[in-house]
């Protein structure tokens, strides 16, 4: 465990009684004995974990390295706790779970297996999760707007999607290449005043199903909003409609449209030329 450390550098380690990094049925096991610290870097052998408990801020410059045998989402892995924040960046390929207990995990990288965030937890960054990922607390991607990849995504009752819609149509994003399942709070962060109105993608996947039980606003407070899953009876995004007081929102045609516009000129037109005709 580490507990509020400043740096994590160099070749210092505590000495101390070891324990056995794998069991014994593993083929890479290695029997008990003292612990050992090389470089800089942290090595998480496989269905080993390494828990942060944090109450300040602590930054990781280099990934946190472990092997995988038995594949990315064996036991073990990471847990966050405490009420500070872990800062990891590049790709990290320890294995086994990365949960989120306490704090806030911002993560600027990726992880080779899957994340879980408790009701106390929250992640943030912008973050590919290659696994699975279940929220009951508080997911936020970006540090701005920014993104969030993961292979599929479940939001408890308990969970908190927060984000954050700028001007010009930029917004954060949750992107999933399987299914999506909702629940919980939307929240939405349009800063300090109302001038986001458009329509914004905050949410992609293969397929959604349920919806936010409700949905919130972080600053200001627009005049109307809308919340759709599209396309309706299958839907694969979710959709955000803002309306700033004093603002109107023009529709941009469908290809469909400019075709329906067209052909009924084109036939009015050519109703117009029989007529001359005759």
């Amino acid at each position: 465990m580490i507990v509020d450390a400043t740096q994590i550098s160099g070749n210092t380690a505590i000495a101390g009684v070891g324990g056995a990094s794998t069991n014994a049925a593993d083929p890479g096991y290695v029997s008990a004995g003292d612990g050992v610290a090389l470089g800089q870097d942290i090595f998480v052998r496989e269905q080993g974990s390494i828990v942060f408990n944090l109450s300040n801020t602590l930054s990781i410059a280099t990934p946190i390295a472990g092997d995988q045998t038995n594949g990315p989402n064996g036991t073990g892995g990471l847990q966050k706790i405490g009420a500070g924040t872990l800062n990891l960046s590049g790709a990290n390929t320890y294995s086994g779970t990365t949960a989120v207990d306490g704090g806030t995990l911002n993560l600027n990288g990726s992880l080779v297996g899957s994340a879980v965030i408790g009701a106390g937890g929250t992640l943030s960054g912008n973050a590919t999760v290659s696994g699975a990922l279940t929220n009951s607390g508080i997911l936020a991607p970006g540090n701005s707007v920014g993104t969030i990849h993961t292979a599929s995504l479940v939001l408890n009752a308990s969970s908190r999607l927060k984000m954050e819609l700028a001007a010009g149509g930029a917004s954060d994003l949750v992107a999933a290449t399987g299914a999506a399942q909702l629940a919980g709070t939307l929240e939405i962060d349009l800063g300090p005043t109302v001038n986001q109105s458009g329509t914004y993608t905050i949410l992609t996947a293969s397929a959604v199903t349920g919806t936010f039980g409700s949905v919130t606003f972080a600053g200001a407070t627009p005049a109307s909003y809308s919340v759709a899953y599209l396309p309706l009876g299958a839907p694969t995004s979710v959709q955000v409609t803002i309306v700033s007081a004093g603002a109107t929102l023009t529709p941009v045609p469908t290809l469909n449209t400019w075709m329906l516009l067209a052909l009924t000129f084109g036939l009015v037109g050519w109703g117009a030329f029989v007529i001359r005709r005759s």
